[in-house]
């Protein structure tokens, strides 16, 4: 990975107790690193409700001219990418 950003949403079934972390991914220029290999080496190491939901892979993310990330346009993202693997 490059760089990374993590997003957390409140789930619209409990507003009020449950957050879900989405996490955003800039591959390295050949990496082949998936979801699944993901979960894998961070199952050991994160608890359950640290390990994001989805992992979105993204050509680059977006930043304003200070490098903040934007996290409305990563919102948009997300509700613009379809469902390719739930990581619970």
């Amino acid at each position: 990975m490059i760089t990374a950003d993590i997003l957390g949403e409140r789930a619209r079934i409990t507003p009020d107790s449950v957050v879900l972390l989405y996490a955003f991914l800039v591959r390295r220029p050949g990496s082949q690193i998936t979801a699944d290999e993901l979960v894998a080496f961070l199952g050991n190491r994160l608890s359950k409700i640290k390990l994001p939901k989805r992992f979105i892979f993204v050509e680059a993310l977006p930043r304003n001219v200070y490098g903040k990330v934007l996290k409305n346009e990563l919102r948009a993202t997300l509700a613009a990418t379809p469902v390719e693997r739930n990581t619970r």
